[in-house]
């Protein structure tokens, strides 16, 4: 998972730290660009719940434990804020990639109803560090 990147600006000369990399960025010659990256397995992300593509909805606290389905939505090119969201439509699948670890309790909409947000994981045969064939 790509956090960020820090370069050095051709155009400032001044260390850069950004979440995204946009494709025009002009980077000072005879430097490198570091990339930041979440790579551990069991790292926790909180994301929205969607209907399909970035309509919020929910999901009740009867998910924890449920699978999903990620949905690729386009990021922000302003802020490099990702919009990468779950359906709130789960299951037990082993084919679906996201695991969802608990509720955000402080997005509840009603007190015991739907959490538009939630703490998930990339399930463990998703991940390459724990997938049994070699690369």
């Amino acid at each position: 998972m790509f956090l960020g990147v820090s370069f050095t600006s051709s155009s400032t000369g001044q260390v850069q730290q950004q979440q995204f990399y946009p494709a025009s960025q002009g980077i000072k010659a005879g430097t490198k660009i570091f990339a930041v990256v979440a790579d551990d397995p069991d790292t926790l992300f909180q994301v929205a719940v969607v209907s399909g593509t970035t309509v919020i909805t929910g999901v009740g606290i009867t998910a924890i434990g449920n699978n999903a389905t990620l949905v690729q939505n386009a990021g922000s090119t302003t802020t490099g804020n990702s919009k990468v969201a779950i359906l709130d439509t789960t299951g037990t699948g082993s084919g679906l990639p996201i695991r969802i670890i608990d509720v955000v309790r402080d997005t509840e909409t009603t007190v015991g109803d739907v959490f538009p947000e939630v703490i998930v994981k990339i399930n463990a045969t998703m991940h390459q560090y724990n997938a049994p064939l070699g690369v």
